[in-house]
């Protein structure tokens, strides 16, 4: 049985995380971070340390630029060189959004230029 008193409510997540209620909700609904327990008529949620260690690994990965897909294959391998595989693979995909953006940058000095 799960003790109450190891467990965090989503106001007590989202304070410690700096995350809003729809992002926790919407990992729970995605599958990436389901609640430990869901108690009362509300079903109010409540997560345990391994939840939230859980989380602060989502939120690592998200703040490396990996979409929730991307985490979804990461977050529970446990073998080191296939989360390498899928970190190169996504450092390769920003190095392309960059130079897109470098490239849509450059575009806009010449139109500015033209124009002033």
């Amino acid at each position: 049985m799960i003790n109450r008193t190891d467990m965090h409510s989503v106001r007590e997540v989202c304070d410690k995380y700096g995350i809003t209620r729809k992002t926790l909700f919407y990992y729970d609904r995605s599958g990436l971070l389901k609640p430990t327990k869901r108690e009362g008529k509300q079903q109010f949620k409540y997560y345990d340390e391994k939840s939230l260690s859980r989380l602060e690994l989502i939120l690592e990965y998200r703040a490396a630029g990996l979409t929730i897909q991307e985490i979804k294959q990461v977050v529970d391998l446990n073998d080191k060189a296939k989360i390498l595989h899928v970190l190169i693979l996504v450092k390769k995909r920003l190095d392309a959004e960059v130079k897109q953006k470098n490239e849509e940058i450059r575009n806009l000095d010449i139109l500015i230029s033209r124009n002033s």
